[in-house]
């Protein structure tokens, strides 16, 4: 687990003040009479700045005489505010200048928000047909204050076959919290954790295996976030873990998928810049340790314990939120600590697109590529990946809105000759009952064109029923 270590003092270096500290507008000799977050009295609403009059500050004083409100010096029993120079200048009919206004604290928003989703779906491929119905219910809760704001989800999948029993297909639980230090410094946290295990009656599970393994993923990240003007920082630490168990096969064995099995210690460094208003520029810089708890005992054979290293340089753009695009490319290399399987540099790129409008048209387009290691039981050391991803929706009125998508992946392999070739496309549309209930229904077309197995395709319709509180 990787522990984080934040040096408080010097993060919050720019709120000391120059001089001696005597000044009565000093944070630290009148704590308490500052609004919450409010580091530099000269650009906080409501205080009193010298050389500064504000006679639109109204007080409840019905009969017109002014009450002036002495702030409360905590824990400094001998010192207090110096009055106002020249106090009827700040002073008139109903209305007074405050020498120091007291915020009350906001209470914390504490909003508890839960629903779920019923789909039944039918599908037909080249393994043959079948009926699945599956239930996910979730549930959120928020707090929100003036300084912090956490969110924590839980969510899980039922799910059904035909000629199968019921079963906890998934868990999952996600939190994230961000803390304000001051105005231009935040530390982020976000944590994520999933359980799954692939049903043995679907269509696509292999005819051999009578127990699909659970498959466990968790991701811990930890960041600085520091503003500079118009530049900001984000440093980020992160562990995760990937684990998968058993898998029971046919023949009363039990393959063991320790190979698998990962730890990964990650920091990464961002560097934002607001070019103008509408365009900014950033750049990354990554470093990664994987450590794999055993070597497969097919395929591969060796370790595949290793370091990667990227650096990525984009440019991203912001049309009053109906335009948003981001672009950006670089490198990444993984240096394996087994000499057998050679450092393999690649270049890497992503582009992102989104249109939305005020009459209900939303336009997304994504195209990215990646690389990652490899099923060591297949041979292959690394895994080269594209995907492309379009989807659009409309909304007709406030009860209808209609949906398509489509997808393609390709996949080459370091090591070996083996490729993948996936494509989708899809369509959809939203009924809305009321404002809690939604009717939804789905069909999904998919190709696959792979070197390990004949072209196939698939068909997939479906209808689901989901309810948010």
């Amino acid at each position: 687990m990787a522990v984080v270590f934040i040096p408080l003092p010097v993060i919050g270096a720019d709120i000391i003040y120059n001089g001696d500290g005597s000044a009565t507008n000093n944070p630290n000799l009148l704590r308490g009479s500052y609004e919450t977050g409010c580091y530099y009295p000269a650009i906080c609403g409501g205080l009193l700045v010298e050389g500064q009059n504000n006679i639109n500050s109204p007080t409840n004083n019905s009969a017109g005489q002014a009450n002036i409100n002495v702030p409360i010096v905590r824990n400094r029993p001998n010192i207090a505010p110096q009055p106002a120079k020249n106090l009827q200048n700040f002073v008139t009919e109903k209305h007074i200048m405050p020498i120091y206004q007291l915020e009350p604290v906001a209470p914390a928003n504490i909003e508890l928000d839960w629903g779920f989703s019923l789909r039944g779906a039918y599908e037909k491929n080249y393994n043959g047909e079948g009926f699945t119905l599956n239930l996910e219910p979730n549930i959120r809760l928020t707090q929100q204050n003036e300084r912090s704001q956490y969110d924590l989800g839980l969510d899980a999948n039922l799910v059904k076959t035909i000629g199968g029993d019921y079963r906890l297909a998934g868990l999952g639980a996600d939190f994230n919290g961000s803390y304000a230090l001051n105005k231009q410094t935040n530390i982020n946290l976000a944590s994520n954790i999933s359980v799954r295990q692939e049903d043995v009656n679907s269509l696509g599970a292999p005819n051999n295996i009578v127990v699909p393994p659970h498959i466990l993923k968790f991701n811990l990240n930890a960041g600085l976030e520091k503003k500079f003007g118009k530049l900001s920082t984000n440093l980020r630490l992160g562990y995760s873990r990937d684990y998968y168990s058993f898998t029971g096969l046919n023949n009363n064995q039990w393959q063991d998928n320790s190979a698998k099995n990962r730890n990964g210690f990650s920091a990464d460094l961002r560097l934002a810049r607001e070019i103008t208003p509408i365009f900014g520029a950033y750049s990354e810089f990554a470093v990664q340790r994987n450590i794999f708890d055993n070597i497969s005992q097919t395929g591969l054979r060796v370790s595949q314990n290793n370091w990667v290293y990227s650096a990525r340089a984009g440019i991203s753009g912001n049309w009053n939120n109906l335009i948003l695009a981001d672009i950006s490319a670089g490198y990444l290399l993984y240096q394996f600590d087994n000499n057998s399987l050679t450092a393999n540099p690649t270049f890497i790129f992503a582009a992102n697109l989104t249109y939305e409008n005020n009459n209900g048209l939303n336009i997304g387009a994504s195209l990215a590529s990646n690389i990652s290691t490899a099923d060591p039981t297949s041979g292959a050391s690394l895994k080269k990946s594209y995907n492309l991803k379009a989807s659009a929706s409309y909304l007709i009125n406030d009860w209808l809105k209609i949906r398509a998508n489509a997808s393609g992946n390709w996949a080459n392999y370091v090591g070996i000759a083996d490729i993948e070739r996936n494509y989708q496309i899809g369509a959809g549309l939203d009924y809305k009952l009321n404002k809690n209930i939604t009717l939804s229904g789905d069909y999904s077309y998919n190709l696959a064109n792979n070197s390990t197995t004949a072209q196939y395709d698939g068909h997939k319709f479906e209808l689901g029923l989901t309810y948010k509180r």
